[in-house]
């Protein structure tokens, strides 16, 4: 009986260290490839002739999106759907107007909305939710009054599913947006 009972105890030692092994693995696996974790991701500078704001250094500019000369930015993470994309200057008769148009324009579900100042700015941002391709998507859109009439759009996107853990990065790059 004594010889059963020091067998179990030791089947059950092997069975809790390989599960602590197993579940480290499983954790170390988990974190190097989590594509929403900036976090450790150095920043990075953008600055053209307009605007200069900070990304992560781990997104690669979209030449495609570049190429077609409708955006003054547009970085993403490397096969991934999550990005930032700045729009050249627009005009519209008022910030109000300019955020009404650009609802209108994407016409997604607004989830939530409201003012802010970006850098001394006027602002309004929204988040809004769509689907792209077969995925559901969710971004960030924030309008900066350059000066009244003269405004500029940053869309920071990502899967709905990851959006909120790029919150904290989407609101670094919102934070850092300067109008030169």
């Amino acid at each position: 009986m004594k010889s059963l009972i020091k067998i179990g105890i030791l089947v059950l030692m092997c069975l809790v260290v390989a599960a602590a092994g197993c579940t480290e693995f499983i954790s170390n696996t988990n974190d190097t490839n989590d594509s929403t974790d900036n976090s450790n991701v150095d920043l990075t500078t953008f600055n053209s002739d307009e605007v200069t704001f900070q990304y992560p250094s781990n997104w690669e500019e979209n030449a495609t999106d570049m190429a077609s000369g409708d955006y003054i930015a547009s970085l993403m993470e490397p096969f991934a759907t999550i990005g930032v994309s700045v729009y050249p200057s627009f005009s519209s008769s008022s910030l109000d107007s300019a955020v009404s148009e650009s609802k209108e324009s994407r016409g997604n579900v607004i989830e939530s909305q409201g003012s802010l100042t970006v850098n001394g700015k006027n602002a309004y941002e929204f988040v809004d939710t769509y689907n792209y391709n077969g995925e559901n998507m969710k971004a960030k859109v924030v309008i900066v009054e350059k000066e009244v009439g003269t405004y500029y759009k940053v869309i920071c996107y990502a899967p709905e599913s990851e959006f909120d853990g790029l919150l904290s990065t989407f609101n670094d790059i919102i934070n850092s947006f300067q109008i030169k």
